[in-house]
């Protein structure tokens, strides 16, 4: 008789141990991200939706972004969610949420109950320092009953959410010649890219789009603008459209009222190996002309009186320069450049 009542306990706990685990929606916490909740919430099914909000269209580095997870049942009483990012790292201050994954993932540790069908997860995104990927995040959600283990408990995936980085206009200028306006401008960061459009005005408030401009993911582009009325002041600016047809503009600049019969100013070649040569064509004779190159944070790392067209480079770090061009104290020519 007292083995029976021992046996019967043992099985009531153990029962009770692995309803428990059944039900508890991994309360105390997760370890890796999991892109589904099948192994312990039944199938995924519509009747739960789960959703990230809050993010930006576009990011900047090194910028902290609150956002959301929502997850949604109108049937159900708690629910639980992981997201994940691929770049950049969430935190969050809120009870109920860990972080983990070096700390590109989050997920609850405690079930959270539905509000009128709806529970909402609060954390931060801080993007990275170094940019120049999309940020991609992903997430996972479930409705639970609390009252019969898995049975009738749901989940859902998030549609994946991507935030690009946004087009950072750098170096824009217009030249005039004498039978066309050169527009030059660089560009950094083109992810999501559709279009270029080029726009021009005569007061620098209204513009009409003269043309479009296919991105290279080079970032250094010229139009040669031949519809321009001479010896008048046009602006110029540049629209970028994204594939999700987000709309952003450059700085605006302006010709000047005069034509300019020099060449055109071009530095080669723009791919260069370490202690290389550059050589800069189109300068106007007997004027002083300036070479200084500049990295993407906008720090001049090297400079140089331009002597005949050639300019000799040291030794320097492995990337991407703004390679300016000054001749009488103006800028003349901004060009991008790598260096290998």
């Amino acid at each position: 008789m007292k083995k029976k009542s021992l046996l019967s306990s043992i099985l009531l706990i153990v029962g009770l141990g692995f309803y428990t685990m059944l039900n508890t929606s991994y309360s105390s916490g997760f370890t890796s991200y999991r892109t589904t909740c099948g192994s312990c919430h039944g199938s995924a099914n519509a009747a739960t939706t789960v959703s990230v909000n809050g993010l930006p269209t576009f990011y900047s580095p090194s910028t902290a972004y609150p956002f959301t997870v929502t997850v949604t049942n109108n049937t159900k009483v708690s629910a639980g969610f992981q997201v994940q990012a691929n770049i950049g790292t969430i935190s969050t201050t809120e009870a109920g949420i860990i972080v983990y994954g070096n700390n590109r993932s989050a997920g609850h540790n405690a079930r959270r109950t539905l509000s009128s069908g709806t529970a909402t997860f609060n954390m931060t995104w801080t993007s990275p320092a170094v940019a120049g990927t999309a940020a991609n995040f992903t997430a996972v959600g479930n409705a639970v009953n609390n009252a019969n283990g898995s049975g009738g408990d749901t989940w859902n995936n998030a549609p994946s959410t991507v935030v690009p980085l946004q087009v950072h206009f750098g170096e824009i200028s217009a030249q005039q010649f004498d039978n066309h306006t050169l527009l030059s401008f660089v560009t950094e960061y083109e992810e999501n890219i559709k279009i270029f459009k080029i726009e021009r005005g005569t007061d620098g408030t209204n513009f009409t789009e003269i043309s479009e401009v296919t991105p290279t993911g080079v970032g250094n582009y010229e139009y040669k603008d031949y519809t321009a009325e001479k010896n008048k002041i046009h602006y110029y600016r540049i629209k970028d459209i994204s594939n999700d047809l987000v709309e952003s503009y450059s700085a605006v600049v302006k010709t000047n009222s005069t034509t300019n019969s020099l060449n055109e100013i071009s530095v080669h070649p723009t791919l260069i190996s370490e202690n290389g040569a550059l050589q800069v064509n189109g300068l106007k004779s007997n004027s002083k002309a300036q070479f200084e190159l500049f990295d993407f944070a906008g720090r001049k790392i090297f400079s140089s009186d331009i002597a005949g067209n050639t300019v000799q480079l040291t030794s320097l770090p492995i990337g991407n320069y703004f390679a300016v061009i000054s001749q009488n104290n103006t800028v003349k020519k901004v060009q991008k450049i790598t260096y290998q």
